[in-house]
């Protein structure tokens, strides 16, 4: 409710709800993975939040994916991005019904070393990819446009986590947990 005082299951269980995004037509998605390092297995799915009354629908957009983690929306470019914390960031192409396709993951950029990892990314208005790396630890920048990754290590912050983009008096802001 408004309040907070109370919460209502809407969908589940999943093996781990790792991210949600929500977009302006109201589609949700979540990332969920069993986060098993030796056998992992995750996907990203629609939830259908459904009336009062009745209970929500999922259904699968991409299964057997690894380690599904990270999921924002760009409103600019109205489209969903995903992590999976072992391999890449994805940005996620909608099924076509006109085609008879299925969703499909497009790598967003990949990873370059062992010691990489992807937590969470969001898209800023230059179309530049901003993503948690929890292991090295850093926060990540990467411009498909010059095909150039910068990394930022914050004196005194530890790992990165979380981050997402707000505009606030015209101006985007970079928040990270």
């Amino acid at each position: 409710d408004e309040s907070f005082a109370r919460a209502e299951r809407v969908a589940g269980p999943f093996p781990a709800l790792n991210g949600i995004a929500i977009d302006e037509d109201g589609a949700c998605l979540v990332a969920s993975s069993n986060f098993s390092f030796l056998r992992p297995r995750g996907g990203i799915f629609l939830v259908r939040i459904a009336p009062e009354a009745a209970p929500a629908r999922v259904e699968p957009l991409l299964d057997g994916l690894g380690l599904a983690n990270g999921l924002s929306y760009d409103r600019r470019a109205n489209r969903f991005s995903f992590t999976d914390t072992l391999q890449a960031a994805y940005r996620l192409d909608p099924p076509s019904n006109t085609r008879g396709t299925a969703a499909r993951a497009v790598p967003i950029y990949r990873k370059t070393a062992i010691k990489e990892a992807f937590d969470d990314l969001c898209v800023d208005a230059g179309g530049r990819v901003w993503m948690a790396d929890p292991v090295r630890p850093c926060l990540k920048v990467y411009d498909p446009a010059s095909d150039s990754l910068t990394r930022l290590r914050i004196e005194g912050f530890g790992q990165a986590s979380s981050c997402r983009i707000r505009e606030e008096g015209g101006q985007e802001i970079l928040y990270v947990s």
